[in-house]
């Protein structure tokens, strides 16, 4: 029954995410980011973009992007739950405070690696094309794997990538506690957003 209850809890998060606009909304933007970041750095190593666009591509960088969609992300998924009262709800339906914790850990991480994906089907491509690039260390993340692609073959920079995916989610995980603890999203977004791009450069 503990295990089935747990299954069930974790299908009704995954199909309330899966069908929330808030969630389309994030894949569309990394999306597009994730494709401007590589363009336009493909682009400035060609010398077809001038460098003076460096700067504004920060913007687009993984670093930032992570953090902005974990950032949203907890908040729409549990601190929009806490103000709904959807996780009373849940606790008064009998389900204990460490299976609605656990499944809103399990769901919030793959959330967030579908959502960030764009990046990394990026950058695999950049592998296998074997394209210039022209970063710096401000973007770090994904982008400097790109950068110093010759130093390792296909299959060594896709595992390079997953480690980068799984730095960002153990890291980004942690915010799943915190909104436990802060529950009100109006608090939960400068909070995250701190932390997240404070422990963001650990990636590079």
């Amino acid at each position: 029954l503990e295990v089935s209850s747990m299954i069930n809890l974790i299908q009704s998060d995954f199909y309330r995410a899966l069908h929330s606009n808030t969630i389309k909304i994030l894949f569309a933007v990394t999306s597009i980011f994730a494709t401007v970041l590589i363009v336009c750095t493909h682009l400035m190593a060609e010398g077809t973009l001038s460098n003076a666009f460096f700067s504004l591509l920060f913007v687009a960088s993984d670093m930032t992007i992570m953090s902005l969609v974990g950032t949203v992300l907890a908040v729409h998924m549990i601190g929009g739950e806490f103000e709904a009262r959807n996780m009373q709800h849940l606790v008064t339906s009998g389900h204990s405070r460490v299976k609605i914790v656990i499944s809103k850990a399990i769901t919030y991480c793959t959330m967030f690696a579908l959502i960030t994906s764009p990046y990394y089907i990026a950058a695999t491509i950049t592998f296998v094309l074997d394209l210039n690039f022209q970063a710096g260390a401000e973007l770090a993340g994904i982008m400097v794997l790109v950068q110093n692609k010759e130093l390792f073959d296909l299959s060594k920079g896709i595992i390079l990538l997953a480690v980068v995916a799984l730095v960002y989610i153990g890291q980004l995980s942690t915010t799943v506690l915190l909104a436990f603890i802060f529950k009100k999203a109006s608090l939960v977004m400068p909070i995250f957003y701190f932390i997240s791009v404070s422990s963001g450069q650990i990636a590079i």
